[in-house]
């Protein structure tokens, strides 16, 4: 993993981003869930 994080910083930022995005993604889907029911 460290290996992987001095190789190429930029991927590991994506990966970051990706990951934020995917959890807002399902916050949202939980509560569109709820609203639904």
């Amino acid at each position: 993993m460290t290996r992987l994080e001095g190789f190429s910083p930029g991927v590991m930022d994506n990966m970051r981003r990706q990951g934020v995005l995917i959890a807002i993604l399902e916050r949202y889907n939980n509560f569109s869930m709820k609203l639904a029911c």
